[in-house]
């Protein structure tokens, strides 16, 4: 039995740069079993060079020669079972010594088949941002072809953060099953929504694991078939193919309404029999916008491109002909790079200047609200509500106000219209678009709904009527433009007159000032302000001179007679003078 060198034994020879390890020669049965080969694969971890041999000759003296390379003593100790038991020793060793760290793996017939781990960060990530969960399997990160599944969300800046991952042996139903079982172990929270593909083991093991939640299957995968599926003509139609993306993605209409325009759109086509067009339509709960659109944040993600994404990072990092330890290592690496992304992006929200671009109040107020990433999309809600929207009408209906908003595109034409229903006992405000139940944050119909709003969209309807009735009549425009121009002098001069006349001085210096001054005659001033105040140590408000200054300064003086030593000097007269002091030394 081969052990690790200890002291000066014979046979044994270790030196600081190279390691060389040698047993006594057994005939032809010599060789190093398990520990030996984990003695040196952990030196050969160290970087240090080893030599492993057989000795020759007595104990005395004798020749060595190479029984194993660093490389084969590392290729042996892995392939006798050596790499799944380091990492399972390691990731024993973390949920003794790390925090809330889990890890669960499965053994049949002495071999490593299913792993899942999760550490403390991950739990905290699934429980802030766990509402919807993304996985997917990919291949080809480590030399036994086991089966990466990461588990996939989005946080508050809109990054791809992983909530835990696992290795499987197999794409089977047990597998998955096994898998998503680990999953919910160890987060003890189902997700709102589960986001998958078309694997039909991962759509079983989704529904027997996770009953409370709804699975939806990637529109992309779907949709990247329709070229495939669609043969003949209609195959090579742009329109058809332009009409059906746009009907499919559409996230504002109802399953009604989807439903509807998908018989006119096959019937327009003849394309009502096709099987697969019919299969599509049969799971249309599972992958249709529209059937998702009362479920908190399912427009968070309606594919599978942040798994792909996600899992496109991992094999950046990682190989095919990776060992376990070392496709550890490479996970590791990556999630120390996503957190630090995720700790940057933590840093801007707190220490970012936000560019205010409408003027409302709500606007600053979102921006104390979200992260950056959300307070950009939030922004555009804003300017597209102020810009493309506007209120026609408000009704009261069981005390709540209904107000009706129209969306106008860039041509300025009435796409569509929703109701805001505002209920001042509860507080709240609904729209009908659904968008802060969809992704989380504020819709752009519920901006401004003031009575000054309402005002101005009537104003603004009436010049528009006004303008129609105009146009194409030259001396009616005209006369149009001379009316414009009367009554806004005449408003302007009777607004600026008002002022005048109301304000006294005092308010008119608080507007210039931006400040708000009470009347004098009712906060009459007892005291005046405090005047030449000095206090220990201020000095003479003289600030202090350098002899550079100062000889500048005496150079420039005009000289004067010293009547002591009779010459035209600067520094001195005759009192002070140098001379004087030397007659009068004994």
């Amino acid at each position: 039995m081969y052990k690790p060198p200890s002291g000066d034994l014979e046979g044994e020879v270790a030196d600081a740069d190279n390691l060389i390890i040698c047993t006594p020669q057994r005939g032809s049965g010599a060789g190093i079993d398990v520990e030996g080969t984990l003695f040196l694969e952990q030196f050969a971890l160290s970087g240090t060079p080893v030599t492993v041999g057989v000795e020759r000759g007595s104990s005395s003296g004798g020749s060595r020669t190479p029984l194993m390379t660093p490389n084969q003593a590392t290729e042996m100790f892995f392939e006798s079972g050596g790499d799944a038991h380091l990492v399972i020793e390691k990731m024993k060793d973390r949920v003794n010594h790390l925090p809330n760290y889990t890890f669960k793996y499965s053994v049949e017939n002495g071999e490593i088949r299913h792993m899942f781990w999760a550490d403390e960060i991950s739990k905290v990530n699934y429980q802030a941002f766990g509402d919807v969960l993304a996985f997917d399997a990919t291949y080809q990160t480590n030399k036994y072809n086991l089966i990466f599944v990461p588990f996939t969300g989005v946080d508050n800046n809109k990054r791809c953060v992983t909530f835990g991952a696992g290795l499987l042996f197999c794409e089977t139903i047990e597998a998955y099953t096994w898998q998503l079982r680990a999953f919910l172990d160890t987060h003890n929270k189902q997700p709102t929504l589960v986001l998958t593909d078309q694997d039909p083991a991962m759509r079983q093991a989704v529904a027997a694991v996770f009953d409370r939640s709804l699975h939806r299957l990637c529109m992309w995968h779907i949709m990247k078939k329709l070229p495939a599926k669609i043969t003949g003509e209609v195959a090579h139609n742009t329109e058809f193919r332009a009409a059906v993306h746009k009907l499919v993605w559409n996230i504002y209409i109802k399953p009604g309404t989807f439903e509807r325009r998908w018989g006119k759109l096959l019937e327009k086509y003849g394309l009502e029999g096709h099987e697969w067009l019919r299969d599509m339509y049969n799971i249309k709960e599972m992958w249709v916008p529209a059937y998702f659109r009362e479920i908190p944040m399912s427009c968070l993600m309606k594919t599978t491109s942040r798994c792909e994404s996600s899992n496109s990072t991992f094999k950046v990092s990682s190989s095919w002909a990776n060992t376990l330890v070392q496709f550890f290592l490479c996970y590791d690496s990556t999630m120390e790079s996503q957190r630090y992304r995720q700790r940057v992006g933590d840093f801007k929200a707190d220490d970012r200047a936000h560019d205010f671009r409408s003027g409302l109040a709500i606007e600053k107020h979102c921006a104390l609200l979200y992260s950056p990433a959300i307070f950009i999309e939030v922004r555009k809600e804003i300017l597209k509500g102020l810009l493309h929207c506007y209120t026609i009408g408000v009704e009261v209906v069981d005390g709540r106000k209904v107000y009706t908003v129209t969306h106008l595109d860039k041509r300025s034409d009435v796409v569509n219209e929703f109701t805001v229903k505002v209920d001042p006992v509860e507080d709240t405000t609904t729209c009908s678009c659904n968008l802060w139940c969809r992704i989380g944050y504020l819709c752009r119909y519920g901006v401004d709904l003031s009575p000054v709003s309402l005002t101005r969209n009537t104003l603004v309807d009436c010049f528009s009527e006004a303008f129609e009735a105009v146009m194409g009549d030259r001396a009616a425009m005209e006369d149009f433009v001379e009316k414009i121009k009367g009554w806004t002098k005449e408003f302007n001069d009777d607004r600026r007159g008002k002022r005048v006349a109301e304000a006294t001085e005092s308010q008119v210096m608080a507007d210039m000032l931006g400040v708000v001054v009470e009347d004098e005659e009712s906060t009459p001033v007892s005291c005046s302000n405090p005047q030449g105040v000095r206090n220990k140590g201020c000095g003479t408000n003289k600030r202090m001179i350098g002899p550079g200054e100062r000889a500048v300064q005496n150079h420039q003086k005009p000289k004067r007679l010293c009547r002591t030593c009779n010459r035209f000097v600067t520094g001195h007269d005759s009192r002070n003078c140098p001379e004087k002091r030397k007659t009068a030394e004994p």
